[in-house]
């Protein structure tokens, strides 16, 4: 288990109530990647607020920051901070379940559909979603999606990955 922080005593309470919350969406003696309507458990806590992952909140100036809450064998938790017109790559996660939870700001995702699985070539669909604080989205293996900072101000989202991320590959639009 990694749990990653500026260590303080708030710090410390928050780490408590992750482990609690992460152990308590498990049955007891399963293991291996965490299902969907699990994470969403998670993502839907009470405890995730923009105060509560403030000890991972940075911002970088090229690109997105990823700020890793917690890991082990099963799932990784994320805290992304994005300044304003910061997006990710277009990607899926491989092998991942994946669940985004709007803290501060907005995110907007952009759904694209693979014309050309072995050249990573897709096309992008006219479907995209904005989300507000508060507000969740889920993505399975295979999903091809990008994410943004459409707004003036900074984005924090929480991400969780089930089984954590290996390779998360980059497509191109055709």
């Amino acid at each position: 288990m990694i749990i990653e922080a500026n260590v303080s005593s708030e710090t410390n309470r928050c780490q408590e109530h992750l482990l609690s919350l992460i152990h308590g969406v498990r049955e007891k003696g399963r293991t291996g990647p965490y299902s969907m309507a699990e994470i969403k458990s998670i993502l839907t806590s009470e405890i995730w607020c923009a105060d509560s992952v403030k000890p991972w909140v940075s911002y970088k100036e090229s690109c997105y920051e990823r700020n890793s809450i917690y890991k082990d064998e099963s799932i990784e938790i994320l805290c992304l901070c994005w300044k304003p017109g910061q997006k990710s790559t277009i990607h899926d996660h491989v092998g991942s379940n994946c669940g985004v939870k709007v803290l501060e700001g907005v995110c907007r995702e952009k759904f694209f559909t693979v014309v050309n699985e072995s050249q990573l070539l897709v096309r992008e669909s006219k479907k995209a979603i904005s989300y507000n604080p508060g507000q969740i989205t889920l993505s399975h293996p295979g999903s091809v999606h990008q994410l943004e900072n459409p707004g003036e101000s900074g984005l924090i989202s929480l991400h969780v990955y089930s089984p954590p991320l290996g390779v998360m590959p980059e497509y191109k639009v055709t």
